[in-house]
């Protein structure tokens, strides 16, 4: 098991929403249970939104003690497993490079139109890359997990439900046109935090690496 978190801006990007979401694995299958919404009350491009985010990575009530196996006959070690965070991407915001000034990994995902294969921009340094994804491919992967019912809804988050339902009826009207994705389109800011992590988790092939 592990947590993840999906930030990305309110709606009027007056704000940034953060979804903590519990990945793990159930007959060999990742499943995904988002476990809290977090807003806060600052801007992608506010300078101290950095300072929140490093906040929520160091909180222990999303940091996991995990036993590692050492394959050289080395004692077991225990290590923290900190969320992996998952950021909205815009060009002109600098929460994604402080954090990783700071030395906290962070990949960055820039939405963009189109249909357009995504494309990686790779960083280095263990600190994460960055990725430009189409819209449609971002919400068609929720669409996936959701259908196959490995995203679990429960408590307050319930409330996804219905956003997920109008999401499918987007998708059900323009299925009649492969590839298309309507222009004016807008999915709900908390939809979209939730949509990074679980896109991330189902592309790009992940192994943590522990330091003790």
């Amino acid at each position: 098991m592990i947590f993840f978190m999906g930030i990305s801006p309110e709606m009027t990007e007056r704000n940034t929403v953060v979804v903590v979401v519990k990945r793990y694995l159930k007959n060999i299958k990742k499943h995904y249970e988002p476990v809290k919404i977090i807003p806060i009350p600052l801007s992608m491009a506010d300078p101290s939104l950095g300072h929140e985010i490093a906040r929520l990575y160091q909180d222990n009530q999303f940091i996991l003690n995990k036993k590692i196996f050492s394959q050289d006959r080395r004692p077991t070690k225990m290590v923290r497993a900190h969320p992996k965070l998952i950021m909205n991407r815009n060009p002109g915001d600098t929460s994604v490079k402080s954090l990783r000034l700071s030395s906290i990994p962070v990949d960055g995902i820039l939405p963009v139109g189109g249909n357009d294969p995504w494309i990686k921009h790779p960083h280095g340094k263990a600190l994460g890359d960055d990725y430009d994804v189409p819209l449609k491919d971002l919400f068609e992967t929720l669409m996936e997990v959701h259908e196959q019912k490995r995203l679990v809804l429960t408590g307050d988050v319930r409330t996804m439900v219905i956003q997920i339902e109008k999401l499918k009826e987007t998708f059900t009207k323009n299925k009649e046109k492969p590839g298309a994705f309507p222009e004016d389109f807008e999915a709900s800011d908390v939809l979209t935090a939730l949509a990074l992590p679980l896109w991330f988790n189902e592309k790009i092939p992940y192994q943590r690496a522990y330091k003790a």
